[in-house]
């Protein structure tokens, strides 16, 4: 029996094949509900809604309007939609990457369990970026870390993941940068035009995974870990309290 050709966005990122093998008819229903729900759709092909893995398109005017079904076989508008649609597809690089980490982002408090199958999958496709900002999300925010000996223990292990990744993730965000430079410095822009849109500076983000676990540390008394993760983040470039925070620290050692 020949396996189930997947369409829609599934298919144009290449994933059908492990859509199919990875998750039950009745998860993937789920994930393509929440997608479809979400506004996350529209990002993907401005003014066209494609079904997540199936060949139902819609098209709307871009403005907010209400979309109009189209199914496949309806004369040629599926054909000139789907063209439409693998050249935006392309020009976001077919990035099967993005895809999961959106579908990640939309299901991890939902089901915890379909939300390590996609972190998976992009580990398996070595998305270093992607999973930086997953494993951001993992972290969640400051509330209720040390009222839950669990929340605890799992916040400290996604900062740890977010911190492995760091060198990696400031190595590939330099490295966009340069070649935006590039491409801006190669433009046919006037000189002026080009002045104004290139960047002086390249400067790394906040990195949530080193801020939060430094946080953690200082409130256990681990001083010199706190210490020490500060200058490893300083060190790399990325952006913080790092220099304020060491000090602190440093005061407190002689108390």
């Amino acid at each position: 029996m020949a396996e189930k050709e997947v369409k829609g966005l599934v298919g144009l990122a290449g994933l059908g094949s492990w859509w199919l093998s990875s998750f039950t008819e009745q998860e993937r229903d789920y994930i393509g509900r929440r997608f479809d729900e979400s506004e996350s759709n529209k990002t993907y092909v401005p003014g066209i809604r494609v079904d997540f893995s199936g060949d139902h398109v819609s098209v709307g005017d871009q403005t907010g309007g209400p979309y109009t079904p189209v199914r496949a076989g309806d004369t040629g508008a599926v054909q000139s939609l789907t063209k439409d649609i693998n050249k935006i597809w392309r020009s976001t690089d077919g990035n099967p990457r993005a895809l999961l980490s959106n579908l990640f982002g939309l299901v991890r408090k939902s089901d915890p369990h379909l939300s390590q199958r996609l972190i998976a999958k992009l580990i398996e496709l070595d998305a270093v970026v992607e999973l930086h900002s997953c494993y951001g999300h993992e972290i969640g925010n400051r509330k209720g870390f040390f009222d839950d000996p669990d929340q605890l223990r799992n916040a400290i292990a996604a900062c740890e993941r977010q911190i492995a990744l760091a060198p990696r993730v400031a190595k590939l965000m330099r490295g966009e940068w340069k070649a935006k430079q590039k491409k801006v410095a190669e433009s046919k822009l006037s000189t002026t035009l080009r002045a104004q849109i290139r960047y002086s500076d390249f400067t790394l983000p906040y990195h949530h995974g080193y801020s939060i676990l430094v946080e953690i540390r200082q409130k256990q008394g681990n001083r010199d870990e706190a210490i020490r993760l500060c200058h490893e983040a300083l060190k790399m470039g990325w952006q913080g309290n790092w220099n304020r925070i060491i000090g602190e620290c440093q005061q407190m050692r002689l108390f």
